[in-house]
């Protein structure tokens, strides 16, 4: 099996959308590697930026947790008002 250092290498994936009466949430998870904290904060991810810049012009909130060889969790609340 090919792997990135990139590229969580998963092979599940699950996504649960919830409406609540003043937010969305959105959480993802899969099995890959699990991202670490480095790449967390790493300025030049670009796909973390923008889930990021979309959190913050909607006033939402954002969790990203990885767990090594465990996968990677990423959960998004958005406002409704």
């Amino acid at each position: 099996m090919w792997e990135s250092k990139r590229h969580a290498g998963a092979t599940r994936v699950d996504v649960d959308l919830k409406k609540m009466k003043e937010a969305v949430i959105l959480s993802v998870r899969d099995n890959g590697v699990g991202i670490t904290q480095k790449q967390i904060e790493n300025p030049r991810s670009m796909g973390l930026l923008g889930i990021k810049e979309r959190r913050a012009y909607f006033r939402g909130d954002v969790t990203i947790r990885g767990a090594p060889k465990k996968g990677t969790t990423i959960s998004l609340r958005m406002p409704l008002t």
